[in-house]
């Protein structure tokens, strides 16, 4: 009979413990966030590897536009276009973002791949400080090898 009371002692103290730690963690508002839905717009210069299907060695301008279209507290939804500075048409790709809970000025996006022939499928990591978005972004795809840090502002 003892055993058993050992048992539940030591498990009411677990779960007293337990709660105590789930109550100094607090659940952020789906309006905690900031919103960011809208144009974001930036130039980056970007060098491209010897092994890059389209601009082998080089290194270019390029600008691009993040429109985020969407957004559920943490959670975001994205459409990329960029294009080196010059080149009439646009790249497009989607992607989705999140802030990250413990820090509300950090993000993250991941594009959908697979990417087109001349492009890669990339993370970007960054901040939203003073009304502009930071990122740096790290390319994965078929293309892959590149990487380019950018700020962007809100059109």
């Amino acid at each position: 009979m003892g055993g058993r009371r050992a048992v539940a002692r030591a498990t009411m103290r677990f779960a007293a413990m337990a709660l105590a730690l789930l109550t100094c963690v607090e659940a952020r508002a789906e309006d905690d966030y900031p919103n960011i839905t809208g144009v974001w717009v930036g130039e980056y210069a970007v060098a491209f590897p010897d092994g890059h299907p389209v601009f082998r060695g080089e290194s270019r301008t390029s600008e691009t536009e993040l429109r985020i279209t969407k957004q559920k507290g943490n959670l975001f939804w994205v459409q990329k276009r960029w294009r080196p500075v010059g080149v009439e048409d646009w790249t497009v790709e989607s992607a989705t973002g999140t802030f990250y809970p413990f820090d509300p000025e950090r993000i993250s996006i991941a594009e959908l791949g697979p990417a087109p022939e001349d492009a890669n499928t990339g993370f970007m990591e960054g901040v939203l400080r003073e009304g502009k978005i930071h990122l740096v972004y790290r390319g994965i795809g078929p293309a892959g090898g590149i990487s380019f840090a950018v700020t962007l502002t809100k059109r």
